[in-house]
C-alpha cells in the first residue's frame, strides 16, 4: 500500500505540473517553434553532454581513490551510465540503489563505502548547483532577475541553501563522534554485525571524501562539470534563438535539476518542464517559447542519457563478465 501511494503521488504531482506548464499553449505554435530548432546547437549539447559525464565518472573513480579501493575507470563508468539511465525509467530513484548495490557486488567494494561516494556525490553536486545559482543571479542585475520569481521560489532557493550548508557541515563533522556513539551503543546493545560494519564503512568513506585535501579538487570538478551541464542549457536555448544572456543557462541548470528532487513519475515528467519553463520567465521569454525549451531540453536529456546507458551496458558486458570469472 506504502508502495501504491508513493507511486500515485508521483504521478499526481507530475499530471499536476504538466497542466501548469502545458495547459493554456497553443500546440500548433508549439510544433511550429520545434520545428525551425537549430540541430547544430542540439548536437553541440549532446556532445558537451557527453563531456560533462565523462568527467563526472572521472570524479567519482577519484573518490574511491581516497580510500582503500581501486576499482578500474570502466567499472566506475558502467554503474555511473547504467545507473542514471535507470533513475529515469523507473520510480524512486531507483537506479542509485542498483548503483550502489550493483557496483559493490561486482567491484568487491562495501555496500557502506560506496553508499558514501554516491551521499557525498550529491552534495558536492547540490553545492556547485547552488554556486552557479548565485553567480546568476549575482550584481544588480542579477537581484532583479532573482526578485521577479514567484515569492514562493525566493523563499524555497533560501531554504535549500541553508539546508544544504548544514547538511554540509554535518557530513564534514558529523562522521568522527557519529562512529564513536555508535561504537558505545554497540558495547550496550549489540548491533547486528552486517549491520554494524555497514554504518562505520560509510562514515569513515565519508570522513575521508570530505577531508580538506581532497574536498578542494572534488569540488573544482563538480563546478566544471555542472557548468558543463549549464553550457548544454544553454546551447538549447540557442537552438530556439530565444538569444539569452548567461545567467539564464545557469538559473535554468539549477532551477531544472533541483527540481529532480520532488516525486513524480519515472524520468521527473512535469516537475521539470515547469521549473525548466519557469527559469527563463525573468528573462521576457514569453510562456509558449519557454514550454518548447523545456520539452526539448527534457527530451535532449533523457534520450542522450539512456542511450549512454545502454551503451555503456552493451560494450562493458564482455569486460564484465571476464571480471566475474577473476
Amino acid at each position: 500500500m506504502n508502495r501504491f501511494l508513493k507511486l500515485a503521488l508521483g504521478w499526481g504531482v507530475t499530471l499536476y505540473f504538466l497542466y501548469l506548464t502545458l495547459g493554456k499553449l497553443d500546440f500548433h505554435q508549439t510544433l511550429l517553434q520545434l520545428n525551425e530548432v537549430n540541430l547544430n546547437w542540439v548536437i553541440f549539447s549532446i556532445i558537451t553532454l557527453i563531456f560533462d559525464y565523462a568527467i563526472r565518472i572521472f570524479r567519482w573513480w577519484l573518490m574511491f581513490r581516497s580510500t582503500d579501493f581501486k576499482p578500474p575507470l570502466w567499472l566506475c563508468g558502467r554503474y555511473f551510465l547504467v545507473g542514471n539511465a535507470l533513475n529515469n525509467v523507473l520510480p524512486l530513484r531507483a537506479g542509485d540503489i542498483y548503483r550502489i548495490i550493483q557496483f559493490s557486488e561486482k567491484s568487491r567494494i562495501p555496500s557502506g563505502t560506496v553508499l558514501a561516494t554516491v551521499a557525498v556525490e550529491r552534495v558536492y553536486d547540490i553545492c556547485s548547483l547552488l554556486v552557479l545559482l548565485f553567480l546568476g543571479i549575482s550584481g544588480e542585475a542579477g537581484k532583479s532577475i532573482f526578485a521577479s520569481f514567484p515569492l514562493e521560489i525566493q523563499q524555497a532557493v533560501k531554504i535549500l541553501t541553508i539546508t544544504c550548508l548544514i547538511g554540509a557541515l554535518a557530513m564534514v563533522f558529523a562522521p568522527t563522534p557519529i562512529r564513536g556513539l555508535i561504537e558505545l551503543l554497540n558495547r550496550f546493545i549489540p548491533i547486528p554485525k552486517k549491520l554494524f560494519t555497514f554504518l562505520m564503512d560509510s562514515l569513515l568513506a565519508i570522513q575521508n571524501l570530505l577531508s580538506l585535501s581532497r574536498a578542494i579538487y572534488l569540488v573544482l570538478i563538480s563546478l566544471f562539470a555542472w557548468f558543463l551541464e549549464a553550457l548544454v542549457y544553454g546551447a538549447i536555448q540557442a537552438s530556439l534563438s530565444l538569444h539569452l544572456p548567461i545567467n539564464a543557462m545557469l538559473i535554468s541548470n539549477t532551477f531544472a535539476t533541483i527540481s529532480t528532487l520532488f516525486p513524480s513519475s519515472p524520468g521527473y515528467v512535469g516537475t521539470f518542464h515547469y521549473f525548466a519553463a519557469l527559469s527563463l520567465a525573468p528573462f521576457g521569454v514569453s510562456p509558449q517559447s519557454a514550454a518548447s525549451f523545456a520539452l526539448i531540453m527534457h527530451a535532449m536529456l533523457w534520450t542522450s542519457i539512456c542511450i549512454f546507458g545502454l551503451v555503456a551496458y552493451l560494450v562493458t558486458s564482455k569486460a564484465l563478465s571476464n571480471l566475474s570469472k577473476r
